[in-house]
């Protein structure tokens, strides 16, 4: 089955898949663009003006995908020095869609380095099959940046074990490395791993300083190449230092949940690691997906410590530097574990590659990956039906709305949530309230029974704030008091509209929109929309 024309065949097969899945409805959300970190790159697109204003005044991230995005914009433009704020999500999301189509043959090449060709086909297929992929293939966002980059490096670090070509590998190690560096900083922790490789190599033959001095060079190549391209792309850094420490500083405090903010809120009195075992990978790989990894991961640490074989070794690092320092954050967002996810199904591939001879074992890895690769196929198949074969779920609400709500019913709603915006233009008495401070700011209770009381609807545009609110009223006796008080009806109110659910949906999100999974996994696609109406 995986000789060459087989081979090709099979992998031109799932690029076609890929890109169908990954470009699929990538206009999402249009005109309104409800993802907050999408709306805040497109801001800081939008603000640059060659060569007069270059500075992004945006560091959470790198400013390489930025100007990325800005130079796709100008190519592409009307001959204006400016980028608009839609071209910027839509040039964004045609870039992460294409890293996460090129990510496919690149899985398979890794894969096949590792073991054999079945190997990179069995990991490019469960890639491509992959919801997590998907997902962030359709948002303007950086992580399918990392997720690429991050692989590719590994594949030049996997490289840098050949004998020949040497200089041209740091060379092109140098240039990735710097490009991850570019694209977020933490990447930095990657930097020791292809230096360590170089000096991993010596042979027998060789003379002890010439290896140390060639190897020396090389590492030099590598660091001055990885500076060079950082320098060149990321200029503010060191132009706006001030603005620069300033956003690291507030960024680490975030995730490290030293300063509170209301969007951190969902993470409080929950496990760091735990949690992500049952609500961030269960979405990113599927339930089963996840339990095949954890399996297959523990093996390839048993077998690691038993044959010592290099570049699985060098798998399992590069998998723990992705996966282990997000976890245990305060922060718990789905987007930092999607780098991880190439590794993770390159380890179930290499797990589950059939051994000879012939043995009951066998039968259960093929068994196993049958399974998986069914599995993962009606997952990703829930999610494109469910998410982008589907009228976004606010505009949804909205069409509710608009035939069963006079056009000067009084609605109170909650602030920082962007699903309210489509009700605007419809309904002109809206009034927004900041659930998320009701618990640092009592006296608000008195603010809130006045606005309720003069409401005859209550929207809630996603179930950001709810959740938490449910989960842990303990942490949140006031604003949970009201949820519970307001789901129940014991404020006045009825529930009239929720979000629809069918099969592919239960499926989906495991009998639950609202609970399974971490917030931030379904609120900027497929948030669920409630409308609760006075009883009369």
């Amino acid at each position: 089955m995986f000789r060459n024309k087989t081979s090709i065949f099979f992998l031109l097969l799932l690029l076609i898949i890929s890109a169908i899945l990954h470009f699929i409805s990538l206009d999402w959300g249009a005109p309104f663009f409800f993802h907050p970190d999408e709306r805040n790159i497109a801001y800081a697109v939008s603000a640059l003006t060659f060569p007069y204003r270059m500075n992004p005044h945006f560091f959470a991230y790198g400013s390489l995908p930025l100007y990325s995005v800005y130079l796709i914009g100008l190519l592409a433009g009307r001959g204006v020095p400016t980028v608009s704020f839609s071209d910027a999500v839509l040039i964004g999301r045609l870039i992460s869609a294409t890293l996460a189509t090129m990510l496919i043959p690149l899985v398979y090449l890794v894969g096949k380095r590792l073991a054999d060709r079945r190997t990179g086909f069995n990991a490019a297929l469960l890639t491509t099959l992959s919801v997590g992929i998907i997902q962030f293939a359709h948002f303007s966002t950086f992580e399918m940046w990392l997720t690429f980059f991050s692989l590719l490096l590994f594949w030049f670090c996997l490289r840098l074990q050949d004998a020949q070509n040497r200089r041209n590998l740091a060379l092109s190690t140098g240039v990735v490395l710097g490009i991850l560096v570019a694209i977020k900083i933490s990447s930095i922790v990657f930097i020791p791993l292809p230096l360590l490789l170089l000096f991993l190599q010596k042979t027998r033959r060789e003379e002890k300083w010439r290896f140390i001095l060639k190897n020396t060079a090389l590492s030099c190549l590598i660091l001055a190449t990885a500076g060079a391209v950082y320098l060149a792309t990321n200029p503010y850094v060191f132009l706006d230092y001030a603005s620069f420490r300033n956003s690291i500083g507030y960024e680490t405090s975030v995730a490290l949940g030293t300063l509170p903010v209301f969007y951190t809120q969902a993470f409080s009195g929950t496990t760091p690691g735990i949690f992500q075992l049952f609500h961030v990978f269960p979405f990113l790989l599927n339930p089963f997906g996840e339990i095949v990894g954890i399996f297959s991961l523990v093996y390839l640490l048993v077998q690691a410590s038993k044959k010592r074989q290099a570049s699985i070794i060098l798998l399992l690092i590069f998998f723990l530097l992705l996966a282990l320092p997000p976890a245990v954050l305060f922060v718990k967002w789905t987007r930092y574990m999607v780098p991880a996810v190439p590794f993770i199904y390159l380890m179930i591939a290499l797990a589950l590659r059939p051994v000879p001879p012939a043995t009951a074992k066998n039968t259960l890895r093929r068994g196993t990956l049958g399974a998986l690769i069914l599995t993962s196929g009606i997952f990703s198949f829930a999610f494109i039906r469910t998410v982008y074969l589907t009228p976004d779920t606010r505009l949804q609400a909205l069409s509710w709305a608009r035939n069963h709500l006079p056009p000067n019913t009084a609605i109170l709603s909650e602030t920082y949530d962007l699903g309210i915006v489509p009700f605007n233009s419809f309904f002109p008495n809206i009034t927004l309230f900041n659930f998320y401070a009701m618990d640092q700011i009592p006296s608000q209770q008195v603010v809130l029974s006045q606005k309720l009381a003069s409401a005859d609807a209550v929207i809630l545009p996603s179930q950001r704030v709810l959740k938490p609110r449910l989960l842990r009223p303990s942490l949140f006796p006031l604003s949970g008091q009201f949820y519970h008080n307001l789901v129940s009806g014991n404020l006045g109110f009825s529930k009239a509209y929720q979000t629809p659910c069918d099969v592919w949906c239960t499926i989906l999100y495991l009998g639950s929109p609202i609970f399974t999974y971490e917030e931030t996994a379904t609120v900027f696609d497929r948030p669920v929309v409630t409308i609760y109406r006075r009883r009369l």
